[in-house]
């Protein structure tokens, strides 16, 4: 398990399956989610491999998540 401040990553969370991580902030946000090193992982376009807005940290996984332009 990675922790950063409130955030918590566990690889293989058994509510989530083999190759993916649990995501939780502070008990208010959790999602299932898996980890990608560069965009041409993230399939769907308006989506790269980043860390999480917000809460994530430098040293944190990236997952492909929406860019901040789709977000609007």
């Amino acid at each position: 398990m990675r922790a950063s401040s409130q955030t918590f990553y566990v690889p293989d969370d058994s509510a989530c399956g083999r190759g993916v991580w649990c995501i939780g902030a502070d008990g208010y946000f959790e999602a299932c989610a898996v980890e990608c090193d560069d965009d041409s992982e993230c399939p769907r376009e308006g989506y790269e491999c980043r860390i999480m807005p917000t809460i994530g940290q430098d040293m944190d996984p990236k997952f492909c998540l929406m860019t901040d332009e789709h977000m609007l």
